[in-house]
């Protein structure tokens, strides 16, 4: 008989080990909470950093060649590696909060010259070049570590030339004569250049850098000269010359077949066809062609001057059939 005063239920030690096991659950969900807000943080403090150096950026380049200033005093934060260096004047350091995350926007405005494929600085005492860089560093601290974004950009001034610096030489062919009208042009920016006058010489302006200089001309293969070094004031002699090898050469031998006379085009021995008078009948006939770009006289007039006559017939004029009367056509 059923005890009715039977219970069933957990005991306390399956209810501590469920309890373990939920916290356990719980615990690491907060785990992964916590990652997910620290990425999603870092995120958007990289992006906060970038639109803040981009904004800081557009905002000079707006600005005329001019009214952008030099960075003529500066100061070094050495808290991040590597160290940078900033504008305290003309764009002193400006301090940002954004979103909680406070952000320190540097500036740094310097001359910069072409040399070859690379940007650098040059001192504010420099000659103006014609070229400025604009450098914003953002930087915020993030779990106790300084974090730093980066960006550059460049102003040109459009109404200098900075043109400082001359490259000449010529071009020879491979028989030691010159090559005339040849054009000549700086593989690195190839709106430098010139044609070779009727000497095969060569000159124009560059800016002062490290170059290579390519030649070109109908007939020939391109050629491209060592790579040189071009000082500011200074002009370079391309030396030595440089050299066009011809396309094709060699010696063409043969005959030529000089045709000063009317030439068979066409000889038709025996058809069908209808002649004068609206007459069937077989007919033969010959057909010359002038190969020339000379008028050939045939005597369609008068005495005729070119007459072929049957092989073994009587001479010409003792029958109607002796021999052919030519019709001319058109030149």
């Amino acid at each position: 008989m059923r005890n009715r005063n039977t219970r069933f239920g957990g005991t306390l030690t399956e209810l501590m080990v469920a309890t373990v096991i939920l916290s356990i659950g719980v615990l690491g969900l907060f785990g992964a909470f916590k990652f997910i807000a620290r990425t999603t943080l870092i995120s958007r403090a990289t992006s906060l950093a970038t639109n803040l150096g981009q904004e800081r950026i557009e905002t000079l380049k707006n600005l005329s060649y001019y009214a952008l200033q030099i960075t003529t005093a500066s100061a070094t934060d050495a808290t991040v590696t590597p160290s940078i260096l900033y504008d305290t004047v003309n764009y002193p350091p400006e301090t940002i909060q954004i979103g909680g995350i406070t952000f320190t926007r540097y500036t740094y405005v310097g001359m910069a010259e072409l040399s070859g494929s690379n940007i650098t600085d040059v001192a504010f005492t420099y000659p103006d070049t014609g070229l400025k860089q604009i450098t914003v560093h953002t930087l915020w601290t993030e779990a106790g570590r300084k974090k730093i974004w980066t960006l550059r950009n460049l102003l040109e001034n459009p109404n200098i030339n900075p043109l400082d610096a001359t490259i000449s030489g010529t071009v020879a062919n491979s028989a030691g004569g010159n090559v005339a009208s040849a054009i000549v042009v700086v593989e690195q920016n190839e709106n430098w250049g010139a044609k070779t006058d009727a000497s095969g010489n060569y000159s124009f302006s560059v800016y002062h850098g490290t170059y290579t200089v390519r030649a070109s001309s109908a007939n020939f293969s391109d050629a491209v000269s060592t790579s040189n070094v071009v000082n500011k004031g200074a002009t370079k002699i391309i030396s030595p010359n440089i050299t066009l090898i011809s396309v094709a050469s060699g010696t063409i031998q043969g005959t030529v077949w000089l045709n000063n006379g009317p030439v068979f085009s066409q000889v038709v021995v025996e058809t069908n066809t209808w002649v004068a008078g609206d007459i069937f009948r077989n007919v033969e006939y010959i057909e010359l062609f002038n190969p020339t770009t000379y008028p050939i006289d045939i005597g369609v007039t008068g005495t005729p001057k070119i007459r072929i006559d049957y092989d073994g017939e009587p001479a010409a004029g003792a029958t109607a059939h002796d021999n052919f009367n030519f019709v001319f056509i058109t030149t």
